[in-house]
């Protein structure tokens, strides 16, 4: 028990004395000066002469101790950027606990690699691979809230960049509206870039289409001014496809079907090719059931 009680106050009076000490400590970086990146820097970690009572040193050496450094205050001397030894010194000290005195960094000045930053906004691009049951269909483009994204890095990587693709999503069996997120594809090759946003919402509409036949008159163009062309038949049938509501109110002047007669002028041809010339825009499709028709040439 003596033993213990002296080896202890020994320990203890030791502790009260001031001692000098090295510590290697971590560096983070923050404010970097205007519209650069901090890409390089010469040391990431540094060590320190300190002096302190042992109390104090035994604190210290518990745990990862980091310590920050304000690049605003760095100096640049024809592109090369560096911080002196005496301003590392003087930020440093700030950090440290009042008992703590630092006499100094084992470096003599820290060295900084920056690259000039730059901003774009470029398209996003979604890859949306959609399943839908038989007679449904998408009634329009998708839409991308947002559709484009801003993009701030060092111009080496931001130049090479024309749109910024997103992760590919699946859905099956979709009969309705639907709003799904995706997130922005990462880009290995991008080191240094940052979007943005990084979540971009995706919304759809599906509906439930039929079809449905319609009669469309036939017109024939570019006729002889001296001679009449009449079709055989007269109409044609168009079978239409698009939404249930779509199609209640479409009618047969919704449609222009023309034959040209310059396409066979002056050939042994008897039959003119049909072409829907003018159709709604809220279909899905038109087509016309038999391409082509037959016709006779008469004198006026």
């Amino acid at each position: 028990m003596f033993f213990l009680c002296s080896s202890l106050a020994w320990f203890v009076s030791n502790l009260s004395n001031r001692y000098t000490h090295h510590a290697e400590v971590a560096l983070t970086f923050v404010n970097p000066p205007d519209s650069l990146l901090l890409v390089d820097v010469s040391k990431k970690r540094v060590r320190l002469k300190l002096e302190a009572v042992g109390f104090r040193f035994l604190s210290f050496n518990l745990g990862e101790r980091s310590f920050r450094l304000d690049l605003s205050k760095v100096k640049n001397d024809r592109g090369r950027y560096f911080m002196v030894e005496k301003e590392c010194m003087r930020q440093i000290d700030t950090q440290l606990p009042n008992s703590v005195s630092l006499l100094g960094v084992a470096e003599d000045s820290l060295f900084f690699g920056f690259q000039k930053v730059i901003s774009k906004k470029v398209p996003l691009v979604s890859k949306v691979d959609l399943q839908l049951p038989e007679n449904y269909r998408l009634e329009k483009p998708l839409v991308l809230t947002p559709d484009s994204i801003g993009i701030t890095g060092p111009q080496n990587e931001v130049d090479t960049i024309e749109r910024v693709l997103l992760d590919p999503i699946r859905l099956s069996e979709v009969t309705e509206a639907f709003s799904v997120n995706a997130r922005v594809k990462n880009n290995s090759k991008l080191k240094y870039t940052t979007y943005s946003t990084t979540r971009v919402q995706i919304e759809g509409t599906v509906s439930r289409f039929s079809e449905k036949m319609i009669s469309v008159p036939i017109t024939v163009i570019n006729a002889p001014e001296d001679m009449s062309v009449t079709t055989f038949p007269a109409e044609t049938n168009v079978l239409v496809k698009a939404s249930l509501t779509a199609l209640k109110g479409l009618k047969a002047s919704d449609f222009s079907v023309i034959a040209d007669y310059k396409e066979v002028q002056g050939t042994d041809s008897k039959t003119l090719k049909l072409i829907i010339a003018s159709k709604p825009t809220n279909i899905y499709g038109a087509t016309v059931i038999k391409d082509r028709t037959d016709f006779i040439l008469e004198r006026k």
